[in-house]
């Protein structure tokens, strides 16, 4: 449907926007595993004081990788849910369901892999990883709106609601207080976030101009 889906794209069965299923079902899963499995359900089938800085073997990796799906409280996973349904519904509306569900594995995969090898006796678990990925995504993917040629204002305009909500998630401490400071705190000083905000920037860059050169290349044989 245009009316949720984004207006400069090509409308194919496989990126359509299916009324926001994708980030639900992304949603509905941590749910699910948090309130199945019960809270640090990844620390039961990894070791937690084993260092997976020191020893990036493939099962320290899968234990990495399945930490971004685990939380440690309700207010830990309703937290980074809360973030992500923002997130979720505007890359949904740009990529389509199908997508956006693949792409969040794809990009959970390697933000959880750079944390692992940036991360010396690095204990963690949360989607914030996944999250903070995103925003760095949402940023370069903001930034490649303003290249050459035709431009859309409701994108330019959406896209810059989303990256202050961004900043605002960034900077709140605890979102069952709703305490907020006024700089991005844990984008500086936490490992899991600043690592895997830069991978999401340069996946993002990687896709952006894999597709400036695609397109380029679809003119010229035209």
């Amino acid at each position: 449907m245009r009316i949720i889906d984004d207006k400069t794209k090509n409308l194919y069965w496989w990126n359509r926007n299916y009324f926001y299923i994708g980030t639900l079902f992304i949603i509905g899963l941590n749910f699910l595993l948090f309130f199945v499995l019960e809270k640090g359900w990844s620390y039961q089938m990894c070791d937690p004081d084993n260092s997976w800085g020191d020893q990036l073997n493939f099962i320290n990796l899968v234990c990495s990788f399945l930490n971004c799906f685990a939380h440690s409280s309700l207010d830990h996973v309703l937290g980074n849910m809360i973030c992500f349904l923002v997130i979720g519904t505007f890359l949904e509306r740009k990529y389509g369901s199908l997508p956006i569900i693949g792409l969040t594995f794809f990009v959970a995969l390697f933000a959880s892999l750079a944390v692992s090898a940036n991360g010396v006796d690095v204990v963690w678990a949360g989607f914030s990883v996944v999250n903070f990925a995103f925003y760095g995504w949402i940023l370069i993917d903001f930034l490649f709106l303003f290249k050459k040629g035709k431009k859309s204002k409701a994108n330019i305009i959406y896209g810059a609601v989303i990256l202050a909500l961004i900043y605002l998630f960034m900077c709140c401490k605890n979102f069952s207080t709703f305490s907020f400071v006024w700089y991005p705190d844990d984008l500086l000083y936490n490992l899991g976030h600043y690592t895997s905000f830069l991978v999401g920037m340069i996946l993002a860059c990687f896709v952006n101009i894999f597709r400036l050169v695609s397109v380029k290349e679809h003119k010229s044989e035209n």
